[in-house]
């Protein structure tokens, strides 16, 4: 084989139990106990019995470098399961126990150690001092197992333990502390005691000068004890700083609940003064140094939250939405990580509305979903009253899915709520509701074809899911479907024959029908759809005016009356100007005229009733044709040669004659007037401007008349008058509209846009301005 085709030749890797265990050997040399114990409890246990003690020992050791007390005591537990008779695991699960205040647990621990023959000369102190303080009566005579220097070091603790702090401090003849002063008087923390001592007496000059650290500490546990109680005598002397100092060092040295616990409780003495004077922000300071110092108190965090209320209440009556949202959040990262303190929704709901005050409504939508979280699936009587929820828990999560669609809309982000929404059926399948309200996010943002597949599911699950049908029926009317949409309708009305919704939604289907027929001249298939709509809303009055009109136009005049006789019964005043207009139509005077009678007999002869039926008459008396720049122009009758022509200036006359909203009248009038009357709208603008000098938009629908009537030149100095309000006001935004507004003036077909029936409100759309704003 040539030196280019050899390869090198590996050693097949090392595999079973001998392998196993030399790669478990290795990583606890290393130090990697987790490793080690990953690869042997892979092995046979009960066939090996030097790998049991081996696994115990990699428990042991990973328990002494654990920082989470939780995972130290279940690998010591684990430990003490493989080698029961190793004394050295029994004497370090009763610290555990001991330092988390679970006494008897720690007592018990330490009998299992002394049994197993443990020799450690601090176990008798830390039995004996388990048992003081499961019960300060103990006699330390009746404690086994303690040394003479045991009960010399424990005396003080039990006189301290028990009240009486003034024997440690005596001297006097035949006191048990006489007995053991002289082991005392050589222990280097008799100085500790004498300090506990006077604290306990009330001495603050005394403990100070005894707890004061000299230059050679105590062991860790001494030290932290003398820590607490030098920072409790420095915070009684008014030196709060240095207590703090002192505090933080003896938690750091010995993190025990009980001394932390104690430092909190002093902590929470000290800021009672700041609750009372409602000094909420130094509160707040003040509890988050002291969380430092002994964090996830309990009594603390809950003075933290109430402070972080109490300020995002001001700053949300400030309107100082950013600020409250900071102590909302903050709120939240505390509940989330200690669900026990209280209900998380209240502060998510203020969060989301606190976004949306501030338009940040991808947040908001965050925050609404963070709450859709928090709901429980089936609530309670009690757990709906704990969520303090505007509504049912049902029907609130309901328009929590809706709103926060209309969060990320708003956001301009559609697609993030359609993910969210897909999460939620991924994590749901059977919930066709929550598969509806994704079908309504998908086709709000256009993707119809895949809002249909998600309703056809839908319908797979669930035949009668009457939702699905209705919007399935909206997705084929979209579509041009109208037969599809029709027979989703009818499904409805299948299953609930009196859906109102489906009744009007399937009869507005068949009215277009009907509109097409009538439109190419089929009156009789129009007629028979209308009626059969008519079934399905035999009250709507518009509908009909459609049938009334079908009759009218085959000249079947009794069952025409009959129809809009039934129509005026349930209608307004836009049914007495529809059934004008059909007469109008039919150009039947008479009947027109009657109609006008009786609707101001029905007190709508409004100046907005005269203005519109005078618009049809406009209509009827000059029909608009369709434009051809190459057709003559078509010869015009003379105004006064035309009853309807005649009639429209007596209406306008009427309007004008009402004691009702001037200005409001004149708007309307040349929105509706613009296309047929040019020219008569230009007067009423004029009319409008005097009411409205300071209204730029009311001067630029001046221009827009002067140039339909052909006017172009005074059109644009009009323009120029609208150009400089706008500038006096500071509308840059107007200011691109007017010149939009000029360059559709000087358009050569403007003055033709009468005859092709263009209105004031089809060029607002031109000019990209709103309805309200121009007219």
């Amino acid at each position: 084989m040539s030196k280019k085709n050899k390869r090198h030749q590996f050693p097949a890797p090392v595999s079973g139990p001998a392998a196993i265990k030399q790669r478990g050997l290795q990583t606890f040399r290393q130090n990697d106990f987790t490793s080690a114990i990953v690869q042997w409890s892979h092995l046979n246990l009960e066939t090996e019995p030097a790998l049991r003690l081996a696994l115990a020992e990699a428990h042991f050791r990973r328990a002494l470098a654990a920082k989470d007390s939780a995972v130290c005591l279940s690998d010591l537990q684990r430990a003490i399961e493989l080698a029961p008779g190793e004394g050295r695991f029994w004497y370090h699960l009763g610290l555990t126990h001991h330092r988390a205040d679970r006494l008897d647990e720690a007592i018990a621990a330490y009998d299992h150690a002394h049994e197993a023959g443990f020799a450690r000369n601090t176990l008798g102190f830390v039995r004996g001092l388990a048992a003081l303080e499961s019960d300060p009566q103990t006699d330390l005579e009746a404690i086994t197992g303690l040394s003479p220097d045991d009960r010399a070091a424990l005396f003080p603790i039990a006189a301290l333990l028990r009240g009486d702090p003034q024997v440690v401090l005596d001297m006097r003849s035949g006191s048990w502390f006489d007995r053991v002063k002289d082991q005392l008087a050589g222990n280097p923390l008799s100085s500790l005691w004498r300090g506990l001592a006077s604290i306990a007496l009330g001495q603050t000059a005394p403990a100070l000068e005894a707890l004061t650290p000299t230059g050679k500490p105590y062991k860790a546990g001494a030290e932290a004890v003398r820590a607490y109680y030098h920072g409790l005598a420095l915070a009684t002397a008014g030196q709060r700083d240095a207590a703090l100092s002192e505090w933080r060092a003896a938690v750091t040295r010995t993190p025990t609940p009980r001394l932390q616990s104690a430092v909190a409780d002093d902590q929470l003495r000290q800021l009672q003064s700041l609750v009372e004077a409602n000094r909420w922000a130094a509160v707040l300071q003040a509890t988050q140094a002291a969380l430092k110092i002994t964090p996830d108190q309990r009594p603390l965090l809950s003075v933290e939250l109430i402070a972080h209320h109490r300020l995002a209440g001001d700053a949300a009556g400030r309107n100082a939405w950013s600020e409250a949202i900071q102590h909302w959040q903050a709120m939240c990262s505390v509940l989330e990580a200690r669900p026990d303190l209280g209900p998380l929704t209240p502060i998510l709901h203020n969060l989301a509305v606190a976004h949306e005050k501030m338009e940040h409504w991808a947040d908001a939508a965050e925050s609404w979903n963070a709450l859709i979280g928090q709901l429980p699936k089936r609530p309670t009587k009690k757990s709906q009253a704990a969520l303090q929820l505007p509504l049912p828990v049902a029907e609130f999560r309901t328009w929590l899915r809706r709103h926060i669609l209309e969060c990320y809309q708003r956001s301009g982000q559609p697609d993030l709520a359609i993910t969210h929404y897909r999460s939620l059926v991924k994590a749901n399948p059977d919930d066709v509701d929550l598969r509806l309200e994704l079908a309504e996010t998908l086709l709000a943002n256009d993707q119809v074809i895949a809002a249909r597949n998600e309703l056809n599911r839908i319908l797979t699950k669930d035949a009668r899911h009457i939702g699905a049908h209705r919007l399935l029926a909206e997705v084929h009317h979209a579509r041009g479907e109208a037969y599809a949409a029709e027979q989703q309708l009818r499904a409805v009305l299948e299953i609930d024959a009196n859906h109102e919704a489906a009744r009007r939604g399937l009869a507005d289907l068949m009215v277009e029908r009907g509109h097409g027929w009538f439109n190419s001249g089929r009156y009789d298939e129009a007629k028979k759809i209308y009626a059969e709509a008519l079934q399905l809303i035999p009250q709507d009055a518009q509908l009909l005016i459609w049938l009334a009109n079908t009759e009218l136009a085959q000249r079947h005049l009794p069952a025409a009356r009959q129809h809009f006789e039934a129509a005026l019964a349930h209608g307004d005043l836009h049914t007495y100007v529809h059934v004008f207009e059909c007469w109008a139509l039919a150009n039947n005077l008479a009947e027109a005229k009657q109609i006008m009678t009786r609707a101001e007999a029905a007190g709508f002869g409004t100046a907005h009733f005269y203005v519109d039926i005078a618009d049809v008459c406009f209509k009827a008396a000059h029909p608009p044709e369709a434009f051809s720049p190459f057709a003559p122009p078509r010869k015009k009758k003379a105004p006064a040669s035309d009853p309807w022509e005649q009639l429209g200036h007596e209406l306008l006359q009427k309007a004008e004659a009402t004691h009702d909203d001037r200005l409001e009248m004149y708007r309307h009038i040349v929105s509706l007037l613009g296309a047929t009357k040019p020219n008569l709208a230009l007067e009423y603008a004029q009319k409008l401007i005097k009411l409205t000098p300071d209204d730029a938009l009311a001067w630029i629908q001046l221009a827009v008349l002067q140039g339909m009537s052909g006017q172009a030149k005074v059109a644009k100095d009009t323009l120029h008058q609208a150009s400089r309000l706008a500038r006096k006001q500071g509308n840059s935004a107007l200011l691109d509209e007017i010149e939009r507004a000029r360059q559709l003036i000087n358009n050569p077909f403007m003055g033709m846009m009468s005859n092709l029936g263009i209105s004031l409100e089809d060029l607002a759309d031109e000019l990209d301005l709103d309805d309200e704003d121009l007219f």
